[in-house]
């Protein structure tokens, strides 16, 4: 893939696999610990949201 080419032309969306799952699965743990590292607050959003940010990061987001 190059510089110039949007990374979400890269992949096929919604081609997911274990590392997919994997991955998702901590994103929703780690919002789970922080939740509970403060002693405050709900962790159901972020957690919800974990699959639509990890989409969003695999697919979108520019990291070299």
């Amino acid at each position: 893939m190059s510089s110039s080419e949007p990374a979400h032309e890269q992949s096929t969306p919604f081609a997911w696999d274990s590392d997919d799952r994997q991955a998702v699965t901590y994103l929703r743990a780690l919002a789970m610990d922080a939740v509970q590292s403060v002693g405050n607050g709900h962790p159901g959003t972020a957690m919800s949201l974990a699959p639509i940010a990890y989409l969003l990061f695999r697919d979108y987001v520019r990291h070299d």
